[in-house]
Formats: C-alpha cells, structure tokens, sequence
C-alpha cells in the first residue's frame, strides 16, 4: 500500500467490554452497546475500527504498523517499544471494582508483560456519596493484607476518597485502588492489560464462579505505606479568547492529560512530532480541521475520539465543548516539570 504524502486525524469506534461491576450508561454518550453490563468502552483499543479518511475500515493496529514513528512519534514510540503507547477508557462503575493493583514497567517486563501500567482518572460524573479507594489509611505489612483478605476486610484498610465530576485521581504503578459504585470516568493509562486482585467480594465470574484472585502478585508489587494525597491539583496554563482556561490534570512520564475548554471559536495548533495525542470530546460539538490535508474534518460528538499522529503538522480545533487531549511527553517536557511541582508532596 503506497504511503500518504500527508497523515490526517483518526477516528476510533470503540471497543466494549463486558463485566460484571458495568453498566449501561454509556447509552448516553452515544454509544451502541451490545447485549450485557458493559463497564469499559475503550476508546484507543488496537482493534479498534478507524472511521476517517486514513485507514477508514480497517483496525488501528494494521495503521500503527504501516505508519510506525510518523504517527506514534519518536518519543511515543520508545515508550510504548514501537507499540501505540496511550490507552483511553472510559469507564462505567454501575458496581464497585474489585481492590487491585498494577506492577510498573520493571516487574511486568520480568514476568513477560510489554508494560506496566500507570492511569489517570477524570471523573465524568459520580452520584452523590460515591467513593474511589487509593492507598493505605495506615502503613501496613503483608501479613495484615493476607488476614484481612481472609476476613474481608481488606477495603477497610485503604483510604476513602469521596469524588464528583471534575475531581483528577493519579494511580501510579504499585498504588493500591479501587473504583467504587456510581461513578463514570475518563482514564487515560499506559498501553498495558495487567491487572492483581487483592479482594473481589467474592463476586462471579461468567463461569458462575468466583473470579481469580492474584495475591502473591499484588504483594510483590504493592505500595503498602500512605499517599501524600488523595487528589492532585490540576495545572491552570492560560486562558485567551478561543480557549481557556487550559489545564494540566495530570502528568508522568507516561503521559501528560490536558483539558481544553473550547468556546465557539477557532484556534491553531500544532504536532511537536514527538508523539501522537489522544483527543476525546467529554462534552458539545468539536470539529478537528486538518489545513495541511486540503481541509480534512473530523467531527468528534461526546464521548468520541481521534488520534492525532505525530507527523500531523498543523490542525485547527473548533466548536465549543470540552475536549481531553493527552500525549507522551519528551524528557524535559515543561509541562511535566510544572505539574510535579505543584504536586510535589
């Protein structure tokens, strides 16, 4: 297949997952759900069927393939070892999750895993009184984990953190964590499926029996002291008369995720070439032009997304709404540095 001359937006039908804690509100975001209790719509899966001019009918992965760095970019590319590097869920908690943790990148390559797995959450919407659980109440040691796995009491031992729409929650690899009841959200993670279950309240599995729990797993690579915070404090970057304000809700080395406010008007922005972005309509209407492509445009409605490759060069945004735009930063990236800052413990 002869390669474009120019790489345009790419919009991604997702992908829909079964499980047994999901639900079916993702009905309201537009989405066409098969049959079930789906929990996680995930919006940049491989699989995932393009629906614009590069690609459109064929599955993300057969593009990340063909095009490699000029879309991954050459700072997503290495992180994600020439793989596409950002995973985009959202995520509907009609149930609680299961008390979980992931491994890092050191422990996950050692037991034959491409990646470990850090995430980001921006909470879509949460009824009122709903929870997330992240980290220890109190430094614990691995027998207190095992007796209160064994007694149930296992979510007792972490932090209850209430959310509602808005709120950012940062989980890095080896932090201890569970989604609660009633909450939808937006994550943003590396491109890895691992996950260790401490405690699943003895839930069913589709096979009617109660699903795998991974303890020893979980305990290798568990954080068990207490986290400095609960919730980080998003980055205001500026506010001008097309968009604003801007903010930085997250970032890591893994990946930086920004929430662009967009009020009717149009403004310019450009590719670094370093990596490609992940682009996500949380709420109105959005259009991605793309100049350089004779005017390419690529409607994003709520809950919809595109990747922007890295070689995109220049595109316009429009509409008004909000959009979440996340990307792998480049070592040095002023962005990560100011985040930290403001989060530093």
């Amino acid at each position: 297949m002869t390669r474009p001359q120019h790489l345009f937006p790419i919009k991604l039908g997702p992908s829909h997952h079964k499980t047994p804690w999901g639900g079916r509100h993702l009905v309201q975001w537009g989405m066409n759900l098969p049959d079930g209790n789906i929990g996680e719509a995930w919006l940049t899966d491989v699989s995932c069927i393009c629906m614009t001019e590069t690609g459109v009918g064929r599955p993300f992965s057969e593009l990340v393939e063909e095009f490699g760095v000029d879309l991954l970019g050459e700072q997503g590319a290495r992180v994600a070892s020439g793989a596409f590097p950002l995973l985009a869920k959202i995520i509907d908690a009609r149930d609680r999750l299961s008390v979980q943790v992931h491994p890092g990148n050191e422990y996950a390559r050692a037991h034959g895993l491409p990646a470990g797995k850090t995430e980001a959450w921006y909470v879509l919407a949460a009824e009122p009184g709903a929870r997330v659980l992240r980290g220890f109440r109190e430094a614990v040691n691995e027998a207190q984990v095992r007796r209160a796995i064994e007694d149930g009491s296992m979510a007792d031992l972490l932090k209850s953190v209430s959310v509602q729409a808005g709120d950012v929650i940062y989980v890095p690899a080896g932090m201890v964590h569970a989604i609660g009841a009633g909450v939808l959200l937006y994550e943003i993670q590396q491109y890895a499926d691992v996950t260790y279950r401490f405690f699943d309240y003895e839930r069913l599995g589709p096979d009617g029996k109660p699903r795998d729990l991974h303890i020893d797993q979980a305990l290798a690579v568990a954080d068990l002291g207490v986290p400095e915070r609960d919730r980080v404090v998003p980055l205001s970057l500026h506010e001008d008369g097309q968009l604003g304000p801007d903010k930085c809700l997250a970032a890591c080395e893994y990946f930086v995720l920004n929430k662009l406010l967009v009020r009717g008007e149009t403004r310019r922005r450009s590719m670094s070439g370093s990596s490609c972005a992940v682009i996500t309509a949380v709420d109105g209407e959005l259009l991605l032009i793309d100049p350089a492509g004779g005017y390419q445009i690529v409607h994003l409605g709520r809950g919809e997304t595109a990747v922007l490759p890295a070689r995109l060069g220049d595109y316009d945004l429009a509409g008004k709404g909000t959009v979440l735009y996340a990307y792998v930063p480049a070592p040095g990236d002023e962005m990560l540095r100011q985040w930290r800052h403001v989060n530093a413990a």
